[in-house]
């Protein structure tokens, strides 16, 4: 499944902002969007199965910026994460389709 996140703001949540929790293949693009404020994690992924990647985006305010636990979670290193209790980075650079890590 692909799904992308673009140009938009996801606050005040009571739980986390973006959740990718999957059994199956996720692909999950986020790009030039606001994660502020939530009681949860912004961006969270989980299982083997997400790919999570992050670009041009706000995480701030809140409980944590980012966290992945055994899925995969890259940048393209031109987000801004801070100010949350905890903010979860650094998240690895995403390699771009030929390998080479963009900057």
């Amino acid at each position: 499944m692909l799904v992308a996140v673009q140009g938009g703001m996801v606050a005040t949540n009571d739980g986390d902002g973006v959740r990718a929790i999957a059994t199956a293949v996720l692909n999950l693009t986020i790009t030039g969007t606001s994660v502020v404020n939530n009681f949860g994690t912004g961006v969270l992924a989980s299982g083997a199965d997400p790919t999570v990647l992050i670009g041009g985006a706000t995480i701030s305010g809140n409980a944590t910026g980012v966290s992945f636990a055994g899925a995969t979670m890259q940048s393209f290193k031109n987000n801004q994460i801070a100010g949350n209790n905890t903010d979860g980075t650094p998240i690895p650079a995403f390699s771009g389709p030929g390998g080479t890590a963009l900057q």
